[in-house]
């Protein structure tokens, strides 16, 4: 996966939920895939570790991107966001975490980014639909 969410957004919308567009995606939908989608998040990070342990931190910021991006769509659709997730994205998005990835300034629109996806993790209210 690479480190711009892209091939996150792919995977999740095409692979997982088998749509063209993020546009197609619905609350039905996610939830119908939710618990593959998960499952298989799991799978894949644990391959990855086993496989190369050296690069544990780096997979680790790999499939915590996943997560947000997995996390955008739920809020973004009105699905619940579940409890794993909630937790890799409140994990992975702290300031701290995120200035060992984008610098120890990052800029003010990613900051802004990371703030409203903490609060709405946090504050989620199920059936509200999130903009981003």
């Amino acid at each position: 996966m690479d480190d711009d969410g892209g091939s996150w957004v792919n995977w999740i919308i095409e692979e997982k939920c088998g749509l063209d567009r993020a546009s197609d995606l619905t609350m039905k939908i996610l939830e119908d895939h939710l618990e593959e989608i998960l499952v298989d998040l799991a799978d894949s990070y644990r391959f990855q570790i086993k496989r190369d342990p050296d690069r544990a931190e780096g997979y680790y910021a790999s499939y915590a991107l996943g997560y947000q991006v997995l996390a955008l769509f739920l809020l973004e659709n009105g699905a619940y966001v579940p409890d794993v997730v909630k937790e890799k994205v409140l994990d992975s998005t702290t300031l701290e975490y995120d200035k060992r990835w984008w610098g120890s300034n990052p800029d003010d629109e990613r900051k802004e980014f990371l703030d409203k996806l903490r609060d709405a993790v946090k504050n989620q209210v199920p059936g509200k639909k999130y903009k981003f």
